[in-house]
C-alpha cells in the first residue's frame, strides 16, 4: 500500500528518520517543487487502457452509467 503523508516542512528529517528505523517501511521523499509527476507502472498501464477505450469508442457517458446503476442497484438510491 502507498500513501502520502504532508507533513510540515521543520518535522520532515525527524518523520523521515522515524520510518526509516521500520524495515517494512519504504521511503520517498518527492520535491514540492518539482512540476514532474512521475506515475507508478500500473498508473501508467490503467491510462493506457483507458485511452485505447476511447480510441475504440468503448466509453459510455456518466449519465448512462448512473442510469443502469439506478437499475441494478435501486436500494442505494433510496
Amino acid at each position: 500500500m502507498k500513501i502520502l503523508l504532508e507533513i510540515e516542512e521543520n518535522k520532515v528529517a525527524f518523520v523521515m528518520e522515524l520510518l526509516k528505523n521500520f524495515s517494512f517501511v519504504k521511503t520517498t521523499e518527492l520535491n514540492n517543487n518539482s512540476n514532474v509527476l512521475e506515475l507508478t507502472y500500473e498508473q501508467r498501464q490503467a491510462i493506457d487502457e483507458g485511452l485505447t477505450a476511447v480510441q475504440e469508442g468503448r466509453i459510455q457517458s456518466d449519465g448512462d452509467v448512473l442510469k443502469e446503476t439506478k437499475q441494478k442497484f435501486p436500494n442505494l438510491f433510496n
